[in-house]
Order: structure tokens, then C-alpha cells, then sequence
């Protein structure tokens, strides 16, 4: 049976589909292998010096790989320890990943990965250097960032486009930890983070910083249907222990942040029930099972 020149066509498209999807494929898989090796090679070293020295081989491999064409689609579902939130209406997606240190504190990386008219655009995101910084009062950039590994993203509903609030984890230690509500949005091609949009009481902030035990649960969440970040009330564990946080506890109740009008309003004494009790442990840095000699 002769094929006509439209059918011809159409059998010529598919198969080159067929071919840049398995090509495509076999990238994301490559691609999945290699970051598995080089995050794992991070975390087993025994030294900070090589720790940080395979963990720069890691962002070298992303900001390579993540340029290509088809890499926006690219998956990191091997690596449970690297996490991956897309930023859908940017066409973007935050990575970001935290490394312990041999005396158990923590520092922090991330990328973004922007798709423009110009092509994909990889934003390397670096801890700020800056001491003593009020972070609840501070903007920040690509350049001044406030490490967290984030869990949820959502979508910020204020007037800038392309806004998203994120609500990471920052473990310090092993005796302190942050969880973290931020906000991402792009100026044309930069990336900013925190918006004075948080109010709560007579200050508006342009982040939110939880800090407590980190032996401790601590719940930060978004629920969706009533449209308000909820979160445990932390207190003292005594009256002594003001701003000791090694020291804090939940208290049973929870408060939230509502959005009202473009801001996002701090509310006391909220009233959860159902699935928004349930915790939410971020990703954490995975020891990887040691293999049998």
C-alpha cells in the first residue's frame, strides 16, 4: 500500500517525535545518574574540604546539564535529598539542596532554572555573607540569599507577576532549626526574593522566620481551600527562656497567615481540623545506604 505525500509527512514528524522523546529520555536518565553519584560522593566524604569540593562538582554538572533544550522537563526523582519545585507560570524551577558539615551545621545551595525568550537561563543562588542581617526586614538576590531547602510552593496572589511564596527549612545545627515563609518573583531576568507583604500586627515583613528545637516538629503549611499558611504557636518552654530557642515547644494551638487583599494577614487562634494537622518534614540531606562488600 503506497503512503500519499500527507500521510508521508505525518509517519516523518512521529518518528522524529519518537526520536527526540527517547533522546530526551535517555538525557533525563544520564543526567539522574550523574547527580545521584556526585551528591552521594558529597555526603559520605569524610572531610568539609571534600564535601564541598564534590558538592562543587555537583553545581557545575546542573548549570551544565540544565541549559539544554529539553531540560526543563528533566525530573531529580532519584536523588530524594535534592529538592525540585517548579514555578509553573514563570516557566521556572528552584533547586536546592542543603550539605552538613562534620560538625553537623548545615550550609545551603540552589539554582533556578529560567526559561526565557532567549533560552534557559540557570541562576546560581549563593548564601549571603552578610552578619547580623534582619532577615525578616531584608530583600534579598541571586547574590544575598537566605539558605533554605524548599518544600511548598504557592502561589503569592499579590500584584507583582510571577510571585510565589516558598516555605523552606534551614537547619542550623543539631540544636536549632528555621523554618522559613519567602518569596521568589523575577525582574525580567533576576531573581528577588522577600516582598513586604507579611502583616502582622502594626509591622509588615518581608519574610517570616520560625525558629525551634531541632529535635522538635514543627508544622508550616499551606491550606488551600481556606487560603492561609498555618503553622504551630511556639513558646518558652519557662518565662526564663524568652528568646532561648533551644527551649521552645508548640503550644498546641495554631496561627496562620490569611491572605486579605494582596497581603497576607497574621491571624491567632485558627481552627484547624482534618488533613492540615497532619506535620510536613521538608527534605532533609539522605545518608545513602552502604553497600555490601
Amino acid at each position: 500500500m503506497r503512503l500519499g505525500v500527507s500521510h508521508t509527512r505525518v509517519l516523518i514528524l512521529l518518528c522524529s517525535f519518537l526520536l527526540v522523546s527517547r533522546s530526551s529520555i535517555a538525557q533525563s536518565g544520564a543526567m539522574e545518574d550523574s547527580v545521584f553519584i556526585y551528591r552521594n560522593a558529597s555526603i559520605n566524604a569524610t572531610t568539609d574540604s571534600i564535601r564541598l569540593a564534590n558538592n562543587q562538582l555537583l553545581i557545575n554538572y546542573l548549570i551544565t546539564g540544565l541549559k539544554t533544550e529539553n531540560a526543563l522537563e528533566f525530573t531529580l526523582n532519584k536523588t530524594k535529598s535534592i529538592s525540585v519545585k517548579s514555578l509553573p507560570s514563570a516557566k521556572a524551577r528552584i533547586i536546592t539542596w542543603n550539605l552538613e558539615m562534620v560538625d553537623y551545621t548545615n550550609r545551603f545551595f540552589g539554582l533556578i532554572q529560567h526559561k526565557t525568550k532567549n533560552g534557559i537561563l540557570i541562576t546560581e543562588l549563593r548564601v549571603s555573607k552578610q552578619i547580623n542581617t534582619n532577615w525578616e526586614q531584608s530583600a534579598g538576590d541571586a547574590e544575598n540569599w537566605l539558605g533554605s531547602v524548599y518544600y511548598d510552593v504557592i502561589p503569592a496572589q499579590i500584584k507583582q507577576r510571577n510571585c510565589f511564596i516558598l516555605l523552606g527549612w534551614r537547619g542550623k545545627d543539631r540544636i536549632i532549626s528555621q523554618k522559613i515563609i519567602d518569596i521568589v518573583y523575577f525582574d525580567r531576568s533576576e531573581v528577588k526574593f522577600g516582598l513586604p507583604v507579611f502583616k502582622h500586627g502594626n509591622t509588615t515583613k518581608q519574610r517570616v522566620i520560625f525558629t525551634y528545637p531541632a529535635e522538635m516538629v514543627f508544622s508550616l503549611k499551606y491550606n488551600s481551600v481556606k487560603k492561609e499558611i498555618v503553622f504551630d504557636r511556639l513558646v518558652p518552654s519557662a518565662p526564663n527562656l524568652v528568646g532561648n530557642y533551644a527551649f521552645y515547644t508548640t503550644a498546641l494551638i495554631f496561627d496562620a497567615y490569611k491572605l486579605d487583599r494582596k497581603k497576607w494577614i497574621f491571624t491567632q487562634d485558627v481552627d484547624v481540623t482534618g488533613p492540615e494537622r497532619k506535620k510536613t518534614i521538608p527534605p532533609r540531606q539522605v545518608q545513602p545506604p552502604k553497600q555490601s562488600k
